[in-house]
């Protein structure tokens, strides 16, 4: 009952939230997804991390996606950041290269705090719900991910 509870609560946020709360939201879920890897990782469960790696490539593609290349150079340098980092992921994975993941994990946190700032700035002085505020390596766990649609 308390996961369907979530759920739609999850749902109905999804469904109400700016293009910009969004691209938050994904952008914490690729990071937990990274941070799990690296703790399976260490625990030496090549299973776990595995699907945990997927789960974050799922969500710099779906960012990918969401991307309008026709708004000009910035969408398109934007474009070639998350891909840079949707490789360094998949060489994380393929190779179970630690350096690769530090990368992108590097560079989602970089970019999580840049939309944090603009939501904060489209939303006026009060603060955005977010559990990587003050720079923390954790962000909560949660039931859900995001799925790439063709």
């Amino acid at each position: 009952m308390e996961s369907s509870v979530h759920d739609e609560y999850f749902t109905m946020e999804v469904l109400t939230a700016p293009p910009q709360k969004l691209q938050l939201m994904l952008l914490e879920a690729a990071i937990r997804a990274v941070q799990k890897a690296q703790a399976t990782w260490n625990e030496d469960d090549r299973g776990l991390a595995c699907e945990a790696l997927v789960q974050a490539q799922e969500c710099v593609a779906q960012i990918l996606a969401g991307l309008n290349l026709q708004a000009g150079k910035l969408a398109h340098q934007l474009a070639g950041l998350y891909g840079f980092v949707l490789r360094r992921l998949r060489d994380a994975n393929l190779q179970r290269n630690g350096q690769a993941l530090d990368e992108a994990l590097k560079i989602l946190k970089m970019e999580h705090q840049t939309w944090q700032m603009l939501c904060q700035k489209l939303n006026g002085p009060g603060p955005v719900a977010s559990a990587n505020e003050a720079g923390s390596a954790n962000l909560p766990e949660t039931s859900w991910s995001f799925s790439v649609q063709a």
